[in-house]
């Protein structure tokens, strides 16, 4: 099951909602779904390494991933592939949209980020969070 966290920015006042994790959709699948949910290098990438027949397992979550140039947040359909001896053969990459630093696992409080639209140091948590599937 997913997560969903709201953020407010007390500066700015705009909304920032993360959905974080895996629901159930995430946990069935295919090398095809992850194929159709990409673009570019990494679709041929994955269609090779497919082609091959070396990926045995998957596993795909919506990631909480942070800056470290901007302090922001931000989530994204990740993945990883996995070989028959259970080795990680490919993993998701991503870079921030503003400073293209490349964005690595969000290893703070989400309050201790900044506000991705006007970049204040005042994020709180706000009244809509949840679970999703």
């Amino acid at each position: 099951m997913g997560e969903t966290v709201s953020l407010e920015c007390g500066c700015c006042s705009r909304t920032q909602e993360l959905s974080i994790g895996s629901g159930m959709m995430y946990g069935s699948f295919s090398l095809d779904d992850i194929i159709k949910n990409s673009r570019g290098k990494v679709k041929k990438h994955v269609q090779a390494l497919q082609n091959t027949g070396v990926v045995l397992s998957n596993v795909c979550e919506e990631e909480l991933l942070a800056c470290p140039r901007c302090n922001t947040l931000s989530t994204r359909f990740s993945f990883k592939l996995f070989d028959k001896q259970g080795e990680c053969i490919y993993e998701s990459i991503f870079n921030c949209s503003r400073c293209k630093t490349r964005l690595l696992p969000a290893d703070k409080k989400l309050t201790d980020y900044c506000c991705r639209y006007c970049s204040s140091p005042s994020l709180s948590y706000s009244d809509l969070t949840g679970c999703w599937d």
